[in-house]
């Protein structure tokens, strides 16, 4: 997803294959999809907060990757169980019982890749600081093995686990619930991947 032709309806996949991202408002109304400048003159992005995009799950299950243009602007308007500022990024299902998702602990900035399991609940890998309010590659990657993070190409975390794993009928990125809040941030070039990228393949 480039987001070029970002609009208040839906945004299609670059590929051409199923799963266009639908628009969610977020609740009690919106003004419509925010789209704002890019990383460079002409490039455009979009700004989230309450609201999400939304699509169907992609069909991966023991390895994929994740990966985007994040710029991280602050805690976001919804905050999440115990009025925690923590916040979803991305995320497929719950993330706790079934899926995965990637949040942001504010304001540490430190990510947490979880993936979600039904008796156990969600077993998650926590990453070093990220940069405020810079554009920033961000990618989660799960091999079935080893769950790791990165961050302008960067190692910054990462965990075993070879575990069960029950994925999701949806994905999404921005506001998900699931007792996390929003987080206020720009997005581009969102990709996702049905294998485990190496290192050296993230950005």
């Amino acid at each position: 997803y480039s987001f070029e032709t970002a609009s208040n309806g839906t945004i299609p996949n670059e590929l051409g294959l199923d799963g266009a991202l639908s628009y969610r408002p977020l609740a009690g109304g919106s003004s419509g999809l925010a789209v704002i400048p890019g990383r460079w003159p002409q490039k455009k992005a979009v700004r989230l907060d309450g609201d999400s995009l939304e699509a169907l799950a992609f069909p991966v299950e023991r390895s994929f990757t994740v990966s985007a243009w994040v710029r991280l602007n602050g805690p976001g308007s919804f905050r999440g169980n115990n009025e925690s500022t923590n916040g979803t990024l991305f995320s497929s299902g719950s993330g706790y019982t079934d899926g995965w998702r990637l949040t942001v602990m504010q304001p540490e900035r430190t990510l947490v890749f979880s993936l979600g399991r039904p008796v156990e609940r969600s077993f998650s890998v926590t990453s070093r600081a990220t940069a405020p309010s810079l554009w920033q590659h961000l990618a989660i990657t799960w091999d079935g093995q080893v769950m790791r993070s990165y961050a302008d190409g960067q190692l910054i975390g990462c965990g075993d686990y070879s575990g069960s794993f029950t994925p999701a009928k949806n994905f999404r990125i921005g506001f998900a619930n699931h007792g996390v809040g929003s987080v206020r941030m720009d997005i581009d070039e969102v990709a996702i991947f049905g294998r485990a990228l190496l290192a050296g393949e993230v950005i």
